[in-house]
């Protein structure tokens, strides 16, 4: 049986970094790329194997009228959610390898290693912050988790987006963690973050390419956090 489903969400292209990990990813079990229409149609992959790939094709989705929440019509949260629900309802397996379509990943052994407990959620370090500082932002660049609570957790942060209610002063990560937290039915407190979140220092996996698209950074083999949180004892 297999265990593992990589998800790659968001736009891509025959250039996309992620693409040229495929092979990798197909060495863990499923592999899902969750993208756009459009970027099909007006790309070849014809260097990429895509066998055993099943790609889902989005509709580009209009963000949702929300002013309960300042930032989240300029955010690029909700086109997120829209490509990462929408493939996540295709994973078959138990558990999900959630990535991006600009990242790619050698290996995913140093989270796998993490992921002894159904009720863990798994991440690397990017852009992680200390819970003091910013609570429960945790890595969304990568993580792993049981693949019912992400879909039971995105239907529930869709709805929520979609009738414009969701009032909130956290960012973007904490909200999706305490949703995923949420459906795993616990608590969201400091305590239940430091016992749940497994946080990973991705400079373990030494061959990979992360992005922080806003600032138009790549970050190859190499990654400092700005926060200073590489694993759960700086949290």
């Amino acid at each position: 049986m297999k265990l593992w489903t990589t998800l790659i969400q968001g736009p891509i292209t025959k250039d996309k970094e992620s693409l040229g990990y495929i092979d990798k990813y197909k060495e863990y079990g499923d592999v899902i790329i969750s993208c756009y229409s459009g970027d099909i149609e007006a790309n070849t992959f014809e260097n990429v194997n895509l066998d055993r790939v099943r790609i889902i094709n989005n509709t580009f989705p209009k963000i949702p009228i929300n002013d309960q929440c300042k930032w989240f019509s300029e955010s690029t949260f909700y086109y997120a959610l829209t490509t990462m629900y929408n493939g996540v309802l295709s994973v078959k397996t138990p558990y999900v390898i959630k990535t991006r379509s600009d990242e790619g990943w050698s290996t995913f052994d140093p989270f796998i290693s993490q992921f002894i407990d159904d009720d863990f959620l798994v991440c690397g370090n990017i852009f992680c912050r200390k819970f003091e500082e910013r609570p429960f932002h945790f890595g969304d660049h990568i993580f792993i988790v049981k693949t019912e609570y992400l879909k039971k957790a995105l239907k529930s942060l869709l709805d929520v987006c979609d009738k414009g209610c969701l009032d909130t002063n956290m960012c973007a990560e904490s909200v999706l963690c305490t949703f995923i937290f949420k459906s795993m039915g616990i608590k969201t407190s400091k305590k239940e973050y430091l016992d749940t979140v497994k946080i990973v220092d991705i400079n373990k996996v030494k061959n990979f390419h992360a992005s922080w698209q806003h600032a138009k950074i790549q970050y190859i083999n190499s990654f400092v956090n700005p926060y200073g949180v590489y694993s759960n004892n700086d949290s």
